[in-house]
């Protein structure tokens, strides 16, 4: 995402894990997919060992992007709107929520704003304004939007990431991770 008014702040655990979800949701390769699980592996050795970039990339490719239809599309608006559709009205909440913010995603007009890497990414950076100035609006606009709107779409992905049968136990480990992690930034 690209701010126009705030610097990051050096990052605590917790940021330096939502970095490294951010880049796995958004790799956009094997080696990509893998060089982030490395590092969600570093800060959360329970994950199960990883396995090849190309096996990464295959079941990342079956589970979220296609060729044929994506088990578990990565947009809020799949979960969110009427008909399972990409780009309705939960990709023009997100891309006000950033605006907002004074954030403006790089993809804009071309990929969906409301993708899980950029919403993690909005998350990454209200924490770290809130760190820099303690503004009790933006706490108060980072907690809804985890309670009311990640917290309400993720857990439904995750659960067909879940349903799915022969899938990596390694991205099974991360969606189980990043949910917990945004349960975590609730609190």
């Amino acid at each position: 995402m690209t701010e126009t008014d705030t610097t990051l702040t050096p990052l605590d655990t917790s940021s330096r894990l939502g970095c490294s979800l951010r880049d796995f949701f958004i790799a956009s390769n094997g080696d990509d997919l893998l060089t982030a699980f490395h590092r969600l592996n570093e800060l959360a050795p329970e994950l199960p060992r990883p396995i090849s970039a190309d096996s990464l990339e295959f079941s990342f490719n079956r589970l979220f992007i296609g060729p044929q239809a994506p088990i578990a599309p990565p947009f809020a608006s799949v979960y969110q709107d009427e008909d399972d559709l990409v780009m309705g009205r939960a990709t023009q909440d997100a891309r006000d929520l950033y605006h907002s913010l004074g954030l403006v995603s790089p993809w804009q007009g071309t990929f969906p704003d409301d993708h899980i890497a950029l919403e993690i990414d909005a998350c990454l950076q209200m924490k770290a304004r809130i760190a820099e100035t303690g503004s009790n609006e933006i706490t108060t606009l980072y907690q809804n939007f985890l309670q009311e709107h990640l917290l309400q779409w993720v857990p439904q992905f995750a659960a067909r990431v879940y349903s799915a049968e022969g899938e990596a136990p390694q991205i099974l480990g991360v969606v189980r991770l990043t949910v917990d992690w945004l349960q975590n930034e609730l609190t």
